[in-house]
């Protein structure tokens, strides 16, 4: 099974435009905890991935506190707001 997003998109003074993306689905989900900020994931290919986690990042907007994890990754090293580093391995 794969999942769709669908985005609707206004330009400015034009139409209204849709966008989807699809894409496999992730096999696992890590919860964040209320401090957490700073996310560094490394794959077992040797490459990394750095990611910020915010709790909404434009006027009303909120962001999941959930972070997708595929097959491929080898660990996760997450940083809280104070330093604090842990490791999640998948």
């Amino acid at each position: 099974a794969r999942n769709e997003d669908i985005w609707i998109a206004t330009q400015n003074q034009d139409s209204l435009i849709t966008l989807h993306q699809t894409t496999p689905p992730a096999r696992k989900w890590i919860d964040l905890q209320p401090e957490d900020f700073s996310i560094d994931i490394f794959y077992a290919d040797g490459q990394k991935r750095h990611m910020e986690s915010y709790y909404g990042s434009t006027y009303l907007s909120q962001s999941s506190r959930k972070i997708p994890v595929n097959g491929n990754v080898k660990k996760i090293v997450i940083t809280d707001f104070r330093g604090n580093k842990r490791e999640v391995t998948p």
